[in-house]
């Protein structure tokens, strides 16, 4: 973070300044993360209160705190009415403080992937910060943006959201240059009521583009429309495999080694064509590739770097990675986390594999009302991918093993399942691993795989 006085802070956030001013060089709200000299921000959240960490964070050398009451400390102190958005204030601050452009990502499916392609293509010639982890939401965003400092050219923003509003919300103190939507899918539905009401959501983040901003958008989603009624008459930019997208892919191809999955294709914009080879497996992330490419034009990037940075992308930790099994099979975890559209691109993948096809399902989250049959068109989906055995755990998941029928089995535990599976697997077996966070599913693939960094 840029160095900043606790006077100028306080007024940036509206606050009282209690004590002597001094600079800090960080924030934090974690005190198991706080380093010495920082401004330790008390965050109220659903499980927790920061006040009750004000004498640890003294211990741990914080320089001041920011609060909603006075506290007796002796540390120096900025009391505002409400910290959370005291913490997005000053964030907001920051980023329009700094000569930077910024690019906000969000979308059901494929934002990480894609933050992490247009992160690594701006990185081949500039000084990027990007999101780091999964700190995409109203409390992550802000701690992102705070991070900011003097040297850095581009920033690229994830932004996630379980709710109406909440990337309003972020935007509003990200402010975004180029705005980009990946897709709208069946993901935190229960927050949203709809798909409609999950798309509605996501375009909260073109709302917040000023008037020479650029829209990114997908011309192969059904909410394409919608999107570009709402950026009009801002400049849009569009990806997709129709031939009416701006930028676009021909020639598409899987790949396959020991070494993992990927895909080759040319990339097209207006007349120009250069081939592409990824590393990461999926039909799906050809459309990311786009999607990052799209966003990399818009912010006046060249092809040449363009290809570059994505020849140069990893996967992700938990997406669609290759790893051979303790007993000669193979594992592909794709335990990142989970939703109905997500799952269907690793069948996809898994599809393309020779061998016996299995998968080992943890019950997926937040689908609201129609979870159950969700699950339901899950387990037939599995089935209809050619897949011939079917593991399941979780309560929701009984209804995907159902309709999977003849090879489906549920489990009440992790280790009843692994165990089955240890028993069972044999070279041929290809095993896809998926379920929500919340399953802990990658303690399976750790369980059974030789090559995972446990």
């Amino acid at each position: 973070m840029i160095k900043l006085n606790l006077a100028d802070i306080a007024q940036v956030v509206e606050g009282q300044l209690i004590g002597a001013d001094l600079s800090v060089a960080g924030v934090s709200i974690d005190t198991r993360k706080l380093a010495q000299g920082d401004l330790y921000i008390a965050i109220i959240g659903k499980q927790f209160d920061g006040h009750d960490f004000i004498q640890q964070a003294e211990e741990c050398g914080a320089a001041a705190v920011l609060t909603d009451r006075r506290l007796a400390s002796t540390l120096a102190q900025i009391i505002v009415p409400d910290t959370r958005l005291a913490l997005a204030k000053l964030a907001g601050w920051v980023r329009d403080s700094l000569p930077l452009k910024v690019c906000g990502i969000t979308g059901s499916n494929g934002k990480t992937t894609v933050k992490e392609m247009l992160a690594g293509i701006l990185s081949v010639q500039y000084r990027v910060l990007f999101t780091r982890g999964n700190l995409n939401n109203d409390i992550g965003v802000p701690l992102t943006l705070l991070a900011l400092e003097e040297q850095h050219q581009y920033a690229v923003i994830e932004m996630g959201a379980n709710h109406a509003g909440e990337i309003a919300y972020t935007s509003r103190y990200a402010r975004p240059d180029v705005a980009l939507i990946t897709n709208v899918g069946a993901a935190h539905i229960e927050g949203f009521g709809s798909l409609d009401g999950v798309a509605t959501a996501k375009a909260e983040i073109i709302q917040a583009l000023g008037d020479d901003g650029i829209a990114v958008l997908n011309a192969d989603d059904v909410y394409f429309s919608k999107w570009r009624a709402i950026a009009e008459p801002r400049k849009i930019i569009t990806f997709g495999v129709t031939p009416t997208a701006d930028v676009r892919a021909e020639n598409i191809e899987a790949t396959a080694s020991e070494d993992g999955f990927g895909m080759r294709f040319d990339l097209l914009v207006a007349q120009q064509r250069v081939s592409i080879s990824l590393a990461l497996a999926g039909e799906h992330n050809v459309q990311n590739a786009l999607a990052a490419s799209a966003a990399a034009i818009a912010l006046g990037v060249s092809l040449t770097q363009i290809q570059q940075g994505l020849q140069q992308v990893k996967a992700v930790q938990g997406r669609l990675q290759l790893y051979p099994a303790l007993n000669g099979g193979r594992i592909i975890d794709d335990t990142y986390n989970a939703n109905p559209s997500s799952l269907i691109a690793a069948l996809q993948v898994l599809k393309n594999c020779s061998g016996e096809l299995w998968c080992a399902l943890g019950a997926f989250g937040e689908l609201g009302a129609n979870s159950a049959q969700m699950h339901r068109d899950m387990g037939v989906a599995i089935k209809q991918a050619g897949v011939t055995r079917l593991l399941a755990i979780g309560e929701m998941a009984a209804h995907s093993v159902q309709a999977f029928g003849l090879g489906g089995e549920h489990f009440s535990s992790h280790e009843h399942l692994i165990a089955t599976l240890r028993q069972s697997m044999t070279a041929k077996t290809v095993l896809l691993v998926k379920g929500s966070r919340a399953q802990k599913m990658e303690c399976i693939v750790n369980a059974l795989s030789v090559e995972v960094e446990k």
